[in-house]
């Protein structure tokens, strides 16, 4: 399910924005012949049924509404399985302090208050409880001072009751040990409670907030065209203010992602207090971008329309930026990251180049259409990134400005585990198994796989659950084996596997059999002397026997 959830977001990245870019482009491609039959006074082009704008924009929006109700439908199938995952661990945790419950403890189907207000008031029971004790140890004591009187000697077993004082001491003490216990359990549990209601707050506060400013500037869009006054150079440069404002605003969309992280962390699920989620604000917020840059694509097209002389050396670019794919409020050392830039402009994009925030050029050109530079992470790798395009005019490149700085937060990768080998040989034969040893030092809770590596080309995944040591088994079958060997393990961070550092590497050296020809030519050899010997002997007694006859 979470790799259908990736196709679809991989869709969603890859394949949607250039049909996006072809619809605009359709789009400006209409507006513009009209412009120019009105211009030349000729009647308007009229599409056939079925093809015109209008259509199309229906069937795009049925298409939105499907990809709604499909990314829906995936989420929820993913929570649902994430929360049958919680509450299997929820459900060990309660029964392993059910199991340490009292009689007359009761941990039933109350929210946690009702569990707290229990608690009390089964501690509120104790020094009733206590005194009850001791009036049954009373009554023993009595009973053995009775006997001790009179020189009985009393039975070992009570034929009414199998409890002892032993056993009721015993009890008691177990009771004294749990109690505090079960108090550390309620109030840890009554904080996390707490801090996840904060989360939920804290999150709905910002989404009830950033949701409607989209929604409120989508509808802005709609009718800047007829609002705006003046000249056209004049519109354009209102829009661009309008979006510096967009931008400007950036910080807010990414607070938001921060407070999402933290709840998919707590694994939590719900929150009442807003109909949105993040996913729905990322898809409005994509939509709200693409649809003003189109508006600015306009105007500028007009602009080239109206003024021929200046549109060589007129740089008329529309809205560019730079995003990350997959986008995360922060990624860990050894993880990739693509960098896209994305960019509308109605001339032909020549290629994209990266920069780092020192200004040097991260990677090599890249070609349109593929606006990706891959970046291995490390500690630094954390920086803020611009990109920028440039059109082929005259051949000459006519290079864009930088885009918006995107940062990106690069943090440590869990420790690395420790590899060892068993048994450990300077040498080992072909045909040998040796056993690979990983030891992982984090918790073991969010370990799921070990991936064990070698120079020889070897890479195998074992999975894990729950535990500190993994083992594999290698068989040796021949010298090709020889080489360098190491592991790492995997842990879920933030729902997705990240992979820890990998350890010291230890050198493995394979060699074959030795043919053992000396001792076997010594084997041969006395095997021959032997029967030679005997055939000696045997020949011998014969020729004696024959003298003898």
């Amino acid at each position: 399910m979470q790799q259908k959830l990736e196709d679809f977001r991989d869709y969603r990245r890859v394949h949607k924005p250039p049909k996006v870019q072809e619809k605009c482009q359709l789009e400006i491609n209409f507006n513009t012949l009209q412009t120019k039959l009105r211009l030349s006074n000729r009647p308007a082009f009229m599409p056939s049924e079925g093809k015109m704008v209008s259509d199309i924009n229906n069937g795009w929006q049925h298409l939105e509404q499907a990809e709604k109700g499909y990314e829906e439908w995936l989420l929820n199938e993913i929570r649902r399985l994430e929360r049958l995952d919680h509450l299997a661990e929820k459900f060990r945790q309660k029964a392993s302090i059910h199991e340490a419950w009292t009689e007359g403890g009761d941990g039933g189907g109350r929210g946690h208050q009702g569990l707290i207000a229990a608690h009390d008031q089964f501690k509120s029971t104790l020094p009733d409880a206590d005194k009850e004790r001791e009036a049954i140890l009373g009554i023993q004591r009595e009973a053995q001072r009775i006997a001790d009187l009179h020189g009985i000697k009393l039975s070992r077993s009570n034929p009414y009751t199998s409890v002892t004082p032993q056993l009721i001491n015993s009890k008691w003490e177990r009771v004294q040990q749990l109690v505090p216990k079960r108090d550390h359990a309620l109030l840890e549990e009554q904080s996390k409670q707490q801090s996840n209601e904060h989360l939920r707050r804290q999150f709905a506060s910002q989404a009830n907030v950033v949701g409607p400013w989209i929604q409120t500037k989508m509808e802005e869009i709609g009718r800047i065209s007829i609002e705006l006054h003046g000249t056209l150079e004049d519109q354009l440069e209102q829009l661009k203010q309008y979006e510096r404002r967009i931008v400007e605003y950036k910080p807010n969309l990414d607070l938001l992602e921060q407070q999402h992280q933290l709840i998919q962390e707590a694994l939590i699920f719900d929150n009442k207090h807003t109909n949105y989620t993040m996913e729905v604000i990322l898809c409005l917020h994509f939509v709200f971008r693409g649809d003003f840059c189109a508006s600015i694509l306009c105007f500028e097209v007009t602009l080239e329309l109206l003024e021929p002389p200046f549109c060589v050396s007129r740089r008329f670019w529309c809205l560019h930026f730079v995003f990350q794919d997959p986008s995360r409020p922060f990624y860990y050392e050894g993880e990739r990251l693509a960098l896209v830039c994305a960019a509308k402009t109605p001339r032909e994009i020549g290629g994209f180049r990266f920069f780092n925030q020192s200004g040097e050029q991260v990677g090599p050109q890249v070609l349109h259409p593929l606006p990706t530079a891959w970046l291995p992470l490390t500690a630094a790798a954390a920086a803020k990134y611009t990109c920028m395009y440039f059109v082929e005019d005259a051949g000459r490149e006519i290079p864009s400005d930088r885009s918006v700085p995107l940062a990106v937060d690069v943090r440590a990768a869990p420790a690395a585990p420790t590899f060892s080998l068993a048994p450990q040989q300077l040498v080992y034969r072909t045909g040998d198994s040796i056993t690979l040893l990983c030891s992982i030092p984090a918790s073991p809770d969010y370990v799921r796989e070990v991936q064990y590596y070698g120079d020889s080309g070897l890479a195998v995944s074992v999975p894990v659950w729950n535990a500190r040591n993994c083992s594999y088994e290698l068989r040796l079958a021949g010298p090709e084996l020889s080489g360098s060997y190491s592991c790492a393990y995997f842990v879920y961070k933030s729902t997705r596997p990240v992979r820890s550092g990998r350890s010291r590497w230890i050198r493995l050296s394979v060699k074959r059999q030795r043919m053992g020809w000396t001792r076997d030519a010594a084997v041969g050899g006395s095997f021959f002397t032997i029967n030679g010997l005997i055939f000696l002997f045997t020949h011998l007694q014969m020729k004696k026997q024959e003298r003898q006859d």
